[in-house]
């Protein structure tokens, strides 16, 4: 669930006292989220990029989801 926080944080929607009372969260908790994510954030898409190669899926970059015609 704090993937869904931290990203909104990210995302610079709202300010942090406004997630904090939205999520009930205290604002230095959304911070240490936030700079998790953000130091994660290529450990975290290559490991999805991995799986997504293991499972069998198209490379992001081959073009193969790309509309013919």
């Amino acid at each position: 669930m704090y993937q869904k926080k931290s990203r909104c944080g990210i995302q610079g929607e709202k300010t942090l006292a406004e997630l904090s009372a939205q999520y009930d969260v205290h604002v230095n908790q959304i911070t240490q989220w936030k700079s998790e994510l953000i130091s994660r954030s290529s450990e975290i898409f290559a490991a999805a990029a991995e799986r997504k190669e293991a499972a069998g899926g198209p490379d992001v970059g081959s073009g193969a989801d790309a509309p013919h015609g």
